[in-house]
């Protein structure tokens, strides 16, 4: 805390903050797996809700501290998600932590962060998806299961 979209005006002091982050991992992943051990940022609803110039400098910055870490910098390693992919991705860890990602009981995820909330579940019946609106549906394909998604992020309807 906070969050890096608190940097809009002052990008270098967000970065020094992911410096931080970076100098807390050097100290738990082993030195002899630093260059092999990736590092990812998406920056999801602050960045987002952020003009275009704001946000750009701020995953500049980020970009340019990734550079200049011992880690793996995979291409395309700092980037802002969409809200979709972002409920997406709460639904995929909480199915998985709580071991119900191969079972047809899933559990539905309502992800409340500061600048947006993501709804993500998987219906259980046809009739569900048929009446979704098409932009509010996303396929996934997870360890040779397809799972049809109804996800929807509600940017701006944060707790902040």
């Amino acid at each position: 805390k906070p969050g890096l979209s608190a940097f809009a005006d002052q990008p270098k002091k967000g970065a020094a903050t992911v410096r931080l982050l970076l100098d807390l991992a050097q100290k738990e992943v082993p030195s002899t797996q630093w260059s092999h051990t990736p590092i990812v940022l998406r920056a999801t609803a602050g960045l987002r809700l952020l003009p275009v110039n704001q946000s750009d400098a701020l995953l500049s910055e980020v970009r340019e501290v990734f550079q200049e870490s011992p880690f793996l910098v995979p291409e395309n390693s700092v980037s802002i998600i969409n809200g979709a992919d972002e409920g997406i991705f709460a639904w995929i860890t909480v199915n998985f932590l709580t071991g119900r990602l191969h079972s047809h009981r899933s559990v539905g995820i309502l992800d409340l962060g500061g600048g947006s909330t993501q709804i993500t579940f998987l219906p259980l019946t046809k009739n569900t998806l048929d009446q979704t609106p098409h932009d509010f549906l996303a396929s996934v394909e997870l360890f040779n299961s397809t799972y049809r998604l109804y996800t929807h992020s509600y940017l701006g309807l944060g707790l902040k």
